[in-house]
């Protein structure tokens, strides 16, 4: 609060002063006027101010008062280039043909994009046939806690979990009561985690749960630990707001790099700001402000391309621009404030989505990495589903998790068996399979999207890793297809199978 008041003690001083000079110099110095103006952050903008206060006027200076930006007079016009989000002030002369001066301010709101966020309810009011999208898993990935109480899930229920969050690392102490907890993550599909009022991840040994599988209430068994990463408290900020919210724009921490000093809510744990929680319709679309205003197909994002580097680089960071699936769905493939340059490009070059396969048991976290099915080694991908895009199966609306509700029906747009018509092998018993297990008990283990099997040596074998140990080959191991229903001996079985399928 206080290097505000003194912010606007230097702001107001500084129109003092010009006022007083103007005076010394003998001019007739006008009363300071305000103007209001927007601008893009990186972009050169024009504004017209020579008949503001008097007719013919002439523009006779321009200074920068707060904010940061450059300006100069080109044909009586300001000429402001933006360097930083947020408000920046322009003080500015205006001389008549009589020779008085009137000292004038313009107020200019630097956004990052020349467009806004409207709101998925917004959007709804003529795509009301898409409204089974606010009951997806998306639409949940991060929940504000309001009045103290936990957020509503349509098929779940966490308001019993914060009881087993205990001895956490947060410096504000164990959260007795959703009181203590400014943010949900997840709860609508598999697991729950929650941030503390000054938005860090509680982390500990018991910090996360799994969700009751059964519906039963929670209880210790259903607890998993958050890793505190390294000494102290507060070691875990809520970095996870790229693909958990809509309109994320990175705190912008570097040395010099003023385009975005804000957290949301200015909560120390926040590594930048959002302009709505969790993945909304604009996440997928884009800032829909243009096309609410005049709809049109050319002035909204049906299937997104992805953002490239150059755009996260840039000076509005691709803030209002359309996020593919994939720029979430990959582990290797993930770029982050400062470089944006993911591990897979910093390797092999290029800007592209996706990258290897990673170990990690959340299949669906790096679906992307499963469908290019990438050769570790050379960085070439190979997965026979490579060119798929998402929505070719999936329904983006609807829930696949939930799709035996009525709402979500629909959810997958074709199954395994409208492409592939494969019979099981009739020996040692192959043919069982049919019967009991599902195409994606085997070949989508925990939603990894890698389809290919290959049983040919066992699960910890080097012949399923890349040179280096780190990274995935682009096939499953019989620990991932096999073992969710041969807990024990899931590679001696495989090891006696010659081939599955005829």
């Amino acid at each position: 609060m206080r290097r505000g008041l003194f912010a606007a003690v230097r702001r107001g001083m500084a129109g003092i002063l010009l006022s007083a000079v103007l005076a010394a110099c003998g001019s007739d110095a006008g009363t300071l006027t305000t103007a209001n103006e927007t601008a893009v952050i990186g972009q050169p903008t024009l504004f017209d101010v020579s008949g503001d206060n008097h007719p013919g006027g002439r523009l006779s200076g321009v200074n920068v008062v707060s904010g940061g930006g450059s300006v100069a007079v080109v044909d009586q016009k300001i000429r402001f280039l933006p360097e930083r989000l947020g408000g920046a002030e322009l003080n500015y002369t205006l001389t008549d043909t009589d020779g008085r001066q009137t000292l004038s301010q313009l107020k200019v709101t630097v956004t990052a994009h020349r467009l806004s966020y409207v709101g998925t309810e917004r959007c709804l009011t003529c795509h009301a046939e898409h409204s089974s999208f606010l009951l997806t898993g998306h639409n949940f990935k991060l929940n504000p806690v309001k009045e103290g109480k936990a957020p509503s899930f349509p098929y779940t229920d966490v308001s019993g979990a914060i009881d087993y969050v205990k001895g956490t690392n947060s410096s504000l102490g164990d959260p007795t009561s959703f009181e203590d907890v400014s943010y949900v993550i997840g709860g609508y599909m598999r697991t729950v985690m929650f941030l503390d009022r000054n938005g860090h991840i509680f982390a500990g040994d018991t910090a996360r749960l799994d969700l009751p599988a059964e519906g039963e209430p929670f209880g210790p068994e259903h607890t998993v630990p958050v890793p505190v990463r390294g000494p102290g408290a507060d070691t875990r900020p809520y970095v996870c707001a790229r693909c958990h919210t809509t309109g994320w724009l990175d705190y912008t921490s570097t040395p010099g790099d003023q385009r975005h000093r804000q957290r949301q809510h200015d909560l120390a744990g926040m590594t930048g700001t959002f302009k709505q929680p969790g993945i909304q319709c604009e996440a997928c679309h884009g800032a829909g402000s243009e096309h609410v205003a005049m709809p049109r197909k050319d002035n909204i994002t049906r299937v997104a391309k992805g953002r490239s580097r150059e755009d996260l680089l840039g000076a509005g960071m691709g803030f209002g621009e359309a996020i593919a699936c994939g720029e979430c769905h990959s582990e290797d493939g993930q770029r982050h404030y400062p470089s944006f340059l993911s591990h897979y490009n910093a390797d092999f070059g290029g800007d592209s989505l996706g990258g290897r396969i990673m170990e990690y048991p959340y299949g669906g976290r790096y679906t992307l990495d499963g469908l290019l099915g990438m050769d570790p080694d050379s960085g070439v991908p190979m997965g026979a589903k490579r060119a798929f895009q998402c929505t070719q199966c999936h329904n983006p609306h609807k829930s696949t998790t939930n799709r035996d509700k009525p709402e979500h029906a629909g959810a997958l747009k074709i199954e395994c068996q409208d492409c592939h018509t494969v019979a099981f092998n009739e020996e040692g018993g192959l043919s069982a399979h049919q019967s009991v297990a599902t195409c994606a008990d085997c070949h989508l283990p925990a939603s990894a999207h890698i389809f290919k099997i290959d049983l040919s040596a066992p699960s910890d074998s080097a012949y399923h890793l890349s040179q280096d140990g780190r990274y995935r080959q682009p096939w499953l191991r019989a620990v991932d297809a096999c073992k969710a229903c041969h807990q024990e001996d899931y590679d001696q079985r495989a090891a006696a199978i010659d081939a599955i399928h005829q």
